[in-house]
């Protein structure tokens, strides 16, 4: 049993890097990340069936098998230690991750989502290691905690509401 993070094709951010094939398209089309794939032998053209641990479908995908129409190397991942990747997404362990477009998704996918990409243009150029970095993050995450803080809080009773009416 391996675990594999689904990822939706980004535009801006996180862009991955194709090394075969071509980019997925169709909502049955995946790309997966290179080094999965050759630990797997896993090649442009191969179908893959993906199923939940507890043998239900898969809550947020409109299908469990996908033709891999690419490899890809991706920045969500920088390093491998003990057969699983690291994230710098959240604290699970993977397997691997795969790359699908967002006709791939159900309509209630990203009810609840968690985390977001944010692209700063102001720590363009900076030394990540650096305390103008540091300080730079800080005034962006001020920023964004002001801004995000009523949307939060509108989720939340949008998503209780919901869970009221079930």
């Amino acid at each position: 049993n391996n675990q594999i993070r689904f990822n939706q094709i980004g535009k801006d951010i996180n862009r991955f890097v194709k090394v075969d094939g071509e980019i997925p398209n169709a909502a049955d089309e995946i790309a997966v990340e290179q080094t999965y794939a050759n630990n797997n032998d896993i090649k442009v053209g191969d179908v893959l069936t993906f199923t939940c641990d507890d043998g239900n479908e898969m809550k947020y995908l409109k299908t469990n098998k996908y033709k891999v129409t690419a490899t890809v190397v991706s920045p969500l991942y920088a390093g491998k230690a003990s057969a699983t990747y690291g994230s710098y997404l959240n604290s699970i362990s993977i397997d691997g991750q795969v790359f699908v477009n967002s006709k791939a998704f159900k309509k209630n996918a990203f009810r609840g989502y968690t985390s977001i990409c944010i692209r700063s243009d102001s720590l363009r150029g900076l030394n990540t290691f650096s305390d103008e970095y540091a300080e730079s993050v800080k005034v962006v995450e001020d920023s964004l905690a002001e801004a995000v803080a009523d949307i939060a809080e509108a989720r939340y009773a949008n998503i209780y509401g919901d869970l009221e009416n079930e």
